[in-house]
């Protein structure tokens, strides 16, 4: 969980952003990217606001990405990455670091970000994973339409494509599209309104 605290004339405010991950027996789970002791004290918390990583979260983008990443390689003439290795690296913070830790040569790294964003952009959208569009809906009925964000990196017509299949355009208003990285928007956006729905 990203907590963020302001004290405003001696009056702590708490607005907490939360990525909730895939279903699981039942269970959602809840990734936790600050220590052990803040996790505990999300009981005596109220959730104001909640954002949705669009990618891994709502939407299976993993097997498309990889799909997209084979082709590439094999163009190069690179060598295959295995799925847990490739899972293991990612991260969208520095996509030249990403791609030079998976093998790819200095040379060529830029034009692998390229010829990616290209090929995902004509690639089938990924599939919804199963019941997002209810958690999205639980959420919106007990918060409110307006404390409902979903952050992507994704283009705002691949949003629209998604949402246009999958029956969400309700949300395409709540799409949050961070030039500046996922964490300085969850900040962003935490602290606007200070902390107030």
């Amino acid at each position: 969980m990203n907590w963020i605290e302001e004290t405003s004339k001696g009056v702590s405010l708490v607005c907490c952003f939360f990525f909730l991950k895939r279903k699981l027996r039942g269970i959602y789970h809840l990734q936790d990217t600050t220590n052990r002791k803040i996790y505990k004290e999300v009981k005596r918390l109220i959730i104001m606001k909640i954002a949705f990583d669009l990618d891994g979260t709502l939407y299976d983008t993993l097997p498309i990405i990889l799909e997209v990443d084979r082709a590439i390689r094999k163009d190069l003439g690179y060598q295959y990455v295995p799925r847990e290795e490739y899972k293991s690296k990612f991260q969208s913070r520095d996509w030249n670091k990403f791609y030079r830790d998976l093998g790819i040569r200095d040379e060529h790294v830029e034009e692998v970000i390229n010829r990616f964003i290209e090929r995902f952009k004509l690639s089938n959208p990924p599939e919804i994973i199963p019941e997002a569009r209810e958690v999205l809906q639980k959420t919106e009925q007990k918060l409110g339409h307006k404390n409902v964000y979903i952050v992507t990196n994704e283009t705002p017509e691949g949003v629209k494509k998604r949402f246009e299949r999958d029956g969400l355009l309700h949300y395409l208003d709540r799409i949050d599209n961070p030039f500046q990285g996922k964490s300085e928007e969850l900040y962003r956006l935490a602290k606007s309104n200070n902390g107030n729905p």
